[in-house]
Parts: C-alpha cells; sequence; structure tokens
C-alpha cells in the first residue's frame, strides 16, 4: 500500500491506468466465475483455496445503497443516505440534454473517434458500397439542408445519462468479491473490491459446497463461517458509507460484527486505501474517506490494528491494545515510505 508524503515523488508518473495494463499483462488468459460455486486453488500458490462471492448476477448488482423509505436497509448503513451520493435524475437528464440539444457537428474534426459504429457499418456517400439505388434513396429520406437535426448521427449520445448512471451505480458493485482462506489455518483473507451494499446483501445466498478429496470428506461452508475466520479486511470502497455494512452477529447478511470472532479476534487487521486530502479538497462535494464511523468502528474492532493507506504506520500501541497481540501484530508488519508489508502466517 502506498503510504506517506514521499510517496508522490516516488511513484510520480505513474497512473491507475498504467498500473492496471502491468498486472492485467501479467495474465495470460482471465477466469471469469459466479458466485458461490465451488472454491478452487490458485495456480503456482499452494496452501490457498478461493472463494468467490462476488459481484451478483441478479438485480442486486443495481443496489449501491437502499433507497431513503427503506428504513431496514439504512440501518444497516453507518450513515443512512441523507445526502447527495451518487448521479441524480437531473444530472442523467441534463446529459443527455447537451449531448443531443448540441450542434450535430460538435464534435468537429474528431467526429469518427468518437463514432460508435465500426466502419464496415457505415454507408459512406460515394465510398466502396455506394450506388445509385441507395444515393436515390437518401435523396428522397434524408433532412434537406437546413434541417440536420433530423439525422440521428448522434442521437447514441442520447443514452449518456443512463450510462453515466449505469457506470455510478453498478461499476463498483462489479467488483470481484473473493475471501481467501489459508488452507493448514483456515484463517481467511477477504478482498470486496468497490462492492457496495446490493453486492454485501447478496454473499450469504448460499453456502459453498467443498468436495471430497485426497481422503477428506466433502463439506458445506457458510459464509458467515468464512467471515468469522477472518484475520485480514480490505476495506471496501476507501471506508465510504455503503461498503461496510453495520449489523450483528446473528444477523442474516454480511456486515462487519460476522468477521473475526473468537480467537480470530485478537489477529483481526484491516486496510483502509484512501485518500482523505483529495477526497475533502479537490471535489465540490467533500466526500469524507473514510467515512468516520466506519474507521472508528475499525480502530475498535482491530484494537488499532488499522492500516490506512494516506497515513504513515505508527508502531506505538494504541490505549486498547492488549501489549502481547501488538508486539505479535508488529513484529509482522515491514514500512517504508513507499508500502506497508503484512503477513499473515499460515499457523
Amino acid at each position: 500500500m502506498f503510504s506517506a508524503a514521499d510517496s508522490a515523488a516516488i511513484v510520480q508518473g505513474l497512473s491507475v491506468a498504467k498500473c492496471m495494463d502491468y498486472v492485467t499483462g501479467k495474465v495470460g488468459k482471465p477466469r471469469y466465475f459466479s458466485p458461490h460455486e465451488t472454491p478452487f486453488a490458485l495456480n503456482g500458490v499452494s496452501g490457498v483455496r478461493l472463494y468467490p462471492l462476488g459481484p451478483p448476477r441478479d438485480d442486486r448488482l443495481n443496489e449501491d445503497e437502499p433507497a431513503k423509505s427503506d428504513a431496514a436497509g439504512q440501518a444497516r448503513m453507518y450513515e443512512k443516505t441523507d445526502r447527495g451520493h451518487g448521479l441524480g435524475f437531473g444530472f442523467s437528464g441534463g446529459l443527455d440534454g447537451m449531448f443531443v440539444g448540441a450542434d450535430h457537428g460538435f464534435l468537429g474534426e474528431d467526429a469518427d473517434s468518437h463514432d460508435p459504429f465500426a466502419p464496415g457499418l457505415k454507408l459512406v456517400e460515394n465510398g466502396p458500397d455506394w450506388s445509385s439505388e441507395i444515393a436515390a434513396f437518401f435523396g428522397y429520406f434524408a433532412p434537406p439542408t437546413g434541417e440536420e437535426w433530423r439525422r440521428i448521427n448522434i442521437e447514441w449520445l442520447a443514452a449518456a445519462g443512463w450510462f453515466a448512471d449505469k457506470i455510478n451505480t453498478e461499476l463498483n458493485n462489479s467488483s470481484l468479491v473473493v475471501a481467501i482462506e489459508l488452507v493448514n489455518s483456515h484463517k481467511v483473507l477477504l478482498f470486496p473490491g468497490d462492492a457496495q451494499y446490493g453486492s454485501w446483501i447478496s454473499w450469504a445466498a448460499a453456502p459453498f459446497q467443498i468436495p471430497a478429496q485426497d481422503g477428506a470428506q466433502g463439506r458445506t461452508v457458510t459464509v458467515q463461517d468464512l467471515l468469522a475466520r477472518t484475520v485480514f479486511y480490505k476495506v471496501g470502497h476507501h471506508g465510504s458509507h455503503n461498503a461496510t455494512l453495520k449489523g450483528e452477529a446473528d444477523s442474516d447478511y454480511a456486515n462487519l460484527d460476522w468477521m473475526a470472532l473468537g480467537a480470530h479476534a485478537k489477529e483481526f487487521v484491516a486496510v483502509i486505501p484512501a485518500n482523505t486530502q483529495w477526497a475533502w479538497d479537490e471535489n465540490d462535494q467533500h466526500w469524507e474517506h473514510p467515512l468516520k464511523a466506519i474507521r472508528e468502528e475499525l480502530e475498535a474492532k482491530t484494537s488499532g490494528r488499522l492500516f490506512k493507506s494516506d497515513t504513515d504506520f505508527d508502531p506505538k500501541p494504541p490505549a486498547s491494545a492488549v501489549k502481547a497481540d501488538w508486539q505479535k501484530f508488529v513484529a509482522n508488519v515491514a514500512a517504508t515510505d513507499l508500502y506497508f508489508e503484512y503477513t499473515v502466517l499460515d499457523q
């Protein structure tokens, strides 16, 4: 994880796109899987088993947060939906109107590079597929000079608002959610990506079935059992209000209280990828990045074993820490100006 002020100079010139290109360039053929399918081993890595939890394949994909009128749903979040999170109908409708109402030539010389239609699917005047019959057709039906607004050349842009809203609500919920089990100790590492409300609610929809293998009997693993053994949590969506759910250990949906129960509580560690200053200073609507209520809940649940990517690691124990547990934690941490490294022992 990037940390500290010196990181900016070290990683100058890098971007998310470049990092993603680097990572995807290491992949031969990607694998796609469905939630709750049979857990599987990771090629080239021994001693781990992966449990796919998301993204959901149903309408839960659309639920980035519950409706304001959904009292039960609002109670599952650390902050109610009483601020303008996400894109509103006014914005998406305005975006549609901006494009559709613009001059048909507003894309200028770069219009072809923005056209969604492949060259082979377009008829070009006097092009190789042009004929006298086609010319007659367009001569009769095409809008005359001065009525170019009747053309459909940019009609596809009328979906811009809808598409922007879908990206905003569905892109995060399409995150891969995976729980990684260390086979020897049965400890679990949870990586939910940017999964939000609907994805979290979907995780407990079905248990996992592990088939009999190498003399061991087949067994059923519930999501609640899986999360109870969690010792490492990559906090969802930068600690956003709708990406770590609030609940109880006996709730019927996945939530923070399902995690790290029993002996695993003494080892529970969480990390929040966040840029607090950017979220607050560089946006018209200030964001709490992470949300204060979620950060405080994680600080309490981890007894201070909480990394935040824009804050240097402090090896001094907080007042809530048990000395022996804290010493074990610090022994497994390596921190530099560029990153934190935390080792989870499979024992």
